[in-house]
């Protein structure tokens, strides 16, 4: 039973993985290469796990910047349509903006 459960568990590692180094944030696949360009620009063996790591950080900070963007779109939209900021009218335009991707 222990050697089932520890097959088991490297498989689910090895599952986690393998689709965190495809698309680490969610990044679509333009910026997933533009990402994976600008690590391999740097001088990184993208066989190594520094050029992995590198994918991940860059890819999270291009997620980040992405729904920063979105926030700042919705509020504008929210704002243009008459809501007033800090109203719960306002939050929830803002919400249903930004997560309607």
């Amino acid at each position: 039973m222990s050697r089932f459960l520890a097959i088991a568990g490297l498989a689910l590692a090895v599952t986690a993985c393998s689709s965190a180094g495809a698309n680490p944030a969610g990044v679509d696949n333009a910026q997933l290469a533009q990402v994976r360009g600008a690590c391999a620009r740097m001088g990184l063996n993208p066989h190594d796990v520094q050029f992995d790591d590198c994918v991940t950080v860059l890819s999270r900070s291009v997620a980040s910047l992405s729904d920063a963007s979105l926030v700042q779109q919705s509020r504008s939209t929210c704002s243009q349509a008459g809501l007033q900021p800090g109203t719960p009218a306002f939050a929830n335009c803002v919400l249903d903006h930004g997560y309607a991707r």
